[in-house]
């Protein structure tokens, strides 16, 4: 995700390694959950299987065209567990394994995305694009268990809108509905990675919809909406980039983007989580 303050292209992920009575038990910290996924990576990466930089800006300047076929939003309430579970079962972690220009170790990097439709999922523009920090590396997809999953393509991008469509080949994967019908004050849940903490679940609510900039802008029009986002009260953090928020019928009402500080001085008082609406990523796809 992106701090205003500082710009964080890069956020951090891992995988769940156990279960115990049907609940996922994570590792602690991402950092040791990136670590059980090293040898996965070193082998792919030796076989040539993962993008490199030149390929992933080769798909952004030439998105697949396709249409996809989106499930319709689900209108049954579901318990908190049965969220969690749905996150889980619709959420991948991807990013960068990169040598950055400053040492010559490996860092691993990952955001989250979720399945949208059957072999494709959403996640941030700013988690797909190749950082100047890195002098050489590999973009990596992987599920919620640590399973590696062929990326194959870009579907669609926006800047602005900081939002990203990718093929990926993940059977596996069950879509979330895409729910632009949301008010403030509906609730809204969040599984994703803040900072180095493995798969935390938090809940809040809908705080407002309002447009960047103070500048209004048009929904009927992707460009038009690029700058629409939505405050929430879920819980997140730098590394959360990607996740998606849910409602209480299993519903995306979006993707985290951003968290800014509101200050009156020289302290925060408060920070804002910024996402991105699940209208404008329809309006990404041309819905």
């Amino acid at each position: 995700m992106r701090i205003l303050v500082v710009c964080l292209a890069l956020a951090t992920s891992t995988s769940a390694v156990a279960q115990s009575s049907g609940v996922a038990i994570e590792l602690q910290s991402v950092e040791a959950a990136n670590r059980a996924l090293m040898p996965a990576i070193n082998e792919a990466r030796q076989a040539k299987k993962l993008p490199t930089p030149e390929t992933i800006k080769q798909w952004l300047a030439a998105p697949l065209k396709v249409t996809l076929d989106l499930p319709k939003p689900n209108t049954t309430p579901l318990k908190p567990a049965e969220i969690l579970a749905r996150s889980r079962k619709a959420m991948v972690r991807l990013g960068w394994h990169y040598l950055c220009k400053n040492c010559d170790n490996w860092h691993t990097s990952l955001a989250a995305a979720y399945a949208i439709a059957p072999g494709y999922v959403a996640t941030c523009d700013h988690v797909i694009q190749v950082p100047e920090t890195m002098r050489e590396g590999v973009f990596v997809c992987a599920t919620a268990d640590g399973k590696l999953i062929p990326i194959l393509g870009v579907v669609g991008h926006h800047a602005k809108l900081d939002a990203a469509i990718l093929k990926v080949d993940a059977p596996e994967l069950v879509p979330l509905p895409l729910q632009p019908d949301a008010a403030p004050g509906d609730a809204a849940f969040l599984y994703s990675d803040p900072v180095n903490v493995r798969g935390y679940f938090s809940t809040g609510i809908i705080n407002r919809f309002f447009w960047q900039g103070d500048r209004p802008g048009y929904v009927g029009t992707l460009d038009g909406i690029a700058s629409l986002r939505i405050n929430l009260s879920t819980d997140w953090a730098p590394g959360s980039s990607g996740a998606p928020l849910i409602d209480a019928f299993g519903n995306a009402l979006g993707h985290v983007t951003t968290i800014s500080p509101v200050s009156q001085g020289e302290h925060p008082m408060f920070w804002t989580h910024e996402a991105v609406p699940a209208r404008g990523i329809l309006k990404l796809l041309g819905k």
